[in-house]
């Protein structure tokens, strides 16, 4: 299907059942039906939204705010297992249990990883991006 928007279009290789981060492109793809625009268009929103999110979770947990911190990784592991980065949801969903329980030093070292796990999502959503002319 042409992308006759000003959008960037999307990349996924039907071929690649996942990304070396564990990523399910081929899962993905199979959810949204092959519909490379919609998929643009959720990587788009991640993109923004992802990192407000993380700040948010970041924030809340300075401030032992576990109920705050517990809805932002709520909300992560969500866009992230629909986007079908099931491990880094994996990661978001430990700290959203261990932030229910108030666990400071569990949380501490699960949003540290879920922080670079996120980082890596990012960069491949970025590669996956590409810019139409």
């Amino acid at each position: 299907m042409p992308n006759h928007s000003n959008q960037p279009a999307v990349s996924l290789p039907q071929s690649q059942a996942a990304s070396q981060s564990g990523w399910e492109i081929a899962e993905l793809l199979d959810r949204v039906d092959g519909d490379e625009d919609l998929i643009r268009e959720l990587l788009v929103l991640f993109q923004e939204d992802s990192p407000k999110e993380l700040l948010k979770a970041k924030q809340y947990l300075a401030e032992e705010e576990w109920q705050g911190l517990s809805r932002a990784a709520h909300t992560l592991r969500g866009s992230l297992r629909y986007l079908s980065m099931n491990s880094t949801a994996r990661i978001a969903e430990e700290l959203e249990t261990a932030a229910r329980k108030g666990l400071r030093q569990e949380s501490v070292g699960l949003l540290a990883r879920l922080d670079g796990a996120l980082q890596q999502m990012l960069s491949e959503v970025e590669a996956r991006l590409i810019e139409v002319k």
